[in-house]
């Protein structure tokens, strides 16, 4: 969407190298049969992080991959007298994400530290959505006609951003000014092929296509001055 989300990440100050690596899977289960489905959904995320922290350089990173496909399967059954007309939507999705975080921090002293962060990511996937009408005669029940909508959509996003700060501690009350300044790129590419398939073989093609580039300069400043 159009939101801007501000995440503060929390620093390890651990002395020394740590990391983590963590590795998430499932699948669905249910009967292909009842949603005509062509292929098993499952989904999987594997990720890591490390840290490095020797005398004034900290320096820090990780990386997660997630895949994952889903399907919506619907019928509606509607009259308007004197037909009927009955639906059957199926739709399989898949997405690829790519997550990437490095950075640095560097304790120049008690009082100053200084920051650096990349990070961003890479999004791609698809659907396939079949939808098939048929129409028929609300008394008799006899088939009229029937046809066919196929959307074929593919997109892909882009996002890279990167960010420096330096964060100032006056005293040791609490008093502290942090400024950032962050530069970020979006990138959407949307991409679908509505197909109208007729029952007397006639077909009618409409393509649509959207393009989104975003970019976003911020530069902020927060005081921190407790009283009492």
């Amino acid at each position: 969407g159009g939101a801007v989300i501000n995440i503060i990440l929390k620093r390890n100050a651990n002395l020394g190298t740590n990391g983590s690596f963590t590795f998430t899977t499932g699948m669905g289960l249910y009967n292909r049969e009842t949603i005509r489905a062509d292929r098993n959904f499952y989904r999987y995320n594997p990720a890591f992080s490390i840290n490095n922290r020797k005398g004034k350089l900290n320096l820090f990173g990780g990386y997660s991959f997630f895949r994952r496909n889903w399907f919506q399967y619907s019928e509606f059954d509607r009259i308007i007298s004197p037909y009927r007309f009955f639906q059957e939507n199926y739709q399989p999705s898949e997405v690829n994400s790519h997550n990437f975080r490095v950075g640095a921090d560097y304790y120049a002293d008690k009082k100053n530290t200084f920051g650096i962060i990349a990070r961003g990511f890479v999004r791609d996937g698809g659907s396939e959505s079949v939808n098939t009408t048929f129409q028929s005669d609300q008394l008799t029940g006899q088939a009229i006609s029937n046809f066919q909508t196929l959307n074929n959509k593919v997109f892909k996003r882009k996002n890279f951003s990167g960010n420096i700060n330096w964060k100032h501690n006056f005293d040791s009350t609490g008093k502290t000014l942090n400024i950032d300044i962050d530069y970020s790129v979006f990138r959407l590419t949307n991409n679908s092929d509505i197909i109208n398939k007729l029952q007397n073989g006639t077909s009618y093609i409409n393509n649509q296509f959207i393009k989104n580039p975003v970019q976003l300069l911020v530069m902020k400043a927060d005081v921190e001055y407790p009283v009492n």
